[in-house]
């Protein structure tokens, strides 16, 4: 950034992501507004790319976007912090890459019951059977605890390889994510994925085309922007932490915090979410929904180890 503009962003007082984030929130709020008022979905196409004539969905543009949006609010709080800002980039690269993959691997072994009923894909036998659909990312399928997974052990390679606090990065990461999650959400409108139950609120998302067995309806609980709100508002808690209370938390709890907020959010969603994949074990289907189960035992487990080392911090002897 020039000193020019440096200068311009201390004068007005606010760093340049805000008004970012204020332009995407309007926006997004401005389509489904208007799509609450007439029920028209904007095409799940971007642009299709020319000579080649590949189109670009939505759903790509803006989980990419949320990505470079996190990374670049998360640059200002590392540099305030007088760590390399460099590193945020560097490490996204690793990140994205094993994100990518992990949320694969997720989603092969907990595939959507829609996927069985649609494309007959029941469990991770059938990808195994067929192993082209493994890398058929245009049909759907990317799991966000195996991108989370991913993402960090990227981080931790990336650390030790610059020999660099990880804790430290992926305290800041931890509001990043949650703003790209924010944004990243908002691909599941334009794909009309990730609805709820049916219902009539004034704020439901309008389905045209609904998964079978709720043929007879087409307004549904937004699962997505219920999501979406949730993680903005992860976001704002760990971005106050960071800037008022920083120096009272202990490296590693703003992450822990995030690792407990988000999947207390998602055992929430999947109360009125659809299509949830759930465990089968020898053939029976138990009915016991793998994400809320896996969100639950994450988000004690971690407050549990974040409690723990707390108290442990505190008889320490003071340097």
């Amino acid at each position: 950034m020039s000193s020019s503009v440096r200068r311009f962003v201390r004068r007005i007082g606010l760093e340049p992501y805000w008004y970012i984030i204020v332009a995407i929130a309007v926006v997004l709020g401005g389509i489904y507004l208007n799509h609450i008022a007439t029920h028209v979905t904007p095409d799940r196409v971007a642009i299709t790319l020319p000579f080649v004539n590949l189109p670009v969905y939505w759903y790509g543009v803006l989980i990419v976007g949320g990505i470079i949006l996190g990374a670049y609010t998360v640059t200002f709080e590392v540099e305030r912090r007088g760590m390399d800002p460099e590193h945020v980039w560097g490490g996204l690269t690793w990140a994205i890459v094993l994100a990518v993959i992990g949320a694969r691997v997720y989603h092969i072994l907990t595939p959507p019951p829609s996927m069985c009923a649609s494309l007959g894909i029941c469990s991770a036998l059938d990808y195994i059977k067929d192993p082209a659909r493994l890398v058929d990312f245009r049909s759907g399928g990317l799991g966000i605890y195996g991108a989370i997974a991913g993402a960090l052990l990227a981080i931790y390679l990336y650390a030790r390889r610059y020999k660099m606090d990880w804790l430290a990065y992926t305290d800041v990461g931890a509001f990043g994510l949650a703003l790209g999650q924010f944004v990243g959400r908002w691909g599941n409108f334009f794909n009309q994925e990730l609805y709820g139950k049916p219902t009539d609120v004034p704020w439901a998302v309008y389905i045209e085309y609904p998964l079978p067995e709720y043929a007879g309806h087409h307004t549904f609980h937004p699962a997505f922007l219920y999501a979406s709100l949730w993680n903005l508002a992860i976001f704002f808690l760990l971005f106050t932490l960071a800037r008022r209370h920083g120096d009272k938390l202990l490296r590693g709890e703003l992450l822990g915090l995030y690792l407990i907020l988000h999947p207390l959010g998602r055992a929430l969603l999947e109360t009125v979410r659809l299509d949830s994949a759930t465990f089968v074990i020898n053939g029976q289907d138990t009915g016991l929904n793998i994400a809320m189960t896996l969100s639950v035992g994450m988000a004690v487990l971690v407050f549990a180890a974040l409690l723990i080392r707390r108290k442990s911090s505190k008889r320490e002897p003071a340097e």
